[in-house]
């Protein structure tokens, strides 16, 4: 199972789209996420549009789409294989997950 997570730094003030907050990703247990260093900082609304629209491409077909949150040195590959795909953070590949479409 994948799980995913968003945090924004001024929770109490009214969003905006540029809010700046951390990503959490979790995929069976394991985490990644942007709290770990100032510099994966992310505009989460942003990175959230952006993520939706690599996924998007995977679902119909692509068979890798690059990550990268906004205003962020963060980054994620995803890689599709037989239907399954991978994701990669640097040299750590985690999965294979099967797509679940709704």
């Amino acid at each position: 199972m994948i799980e995913f997570k968003i945090s924004r730094f001024d929770k109490d003030e009214m969003a905006h789209v540029c809010d700046m907050g951390d990503l959490e990703f979790v995929f069976d247990g394991e985490r990644i996420s942007t709290t770990s260093d100032s510099r994966l900082l992310n505009m989460v609304y942003l990175s959230v549009v952006e993520l939706i629209y690599c996924l998007d491409k995977l679902s119909k077909g692509a068979k890798r789409c690059k990550f990268i949150a906004a205003d962020s040195s963060f980054g994620l590959v995803f890689e599709q294989k037989k239907k399954q795909s991978i994701f990669c953070l640097g040299r750590r590949n985690l999965g294979p997950f099967s797509w679940v479409k709704f």
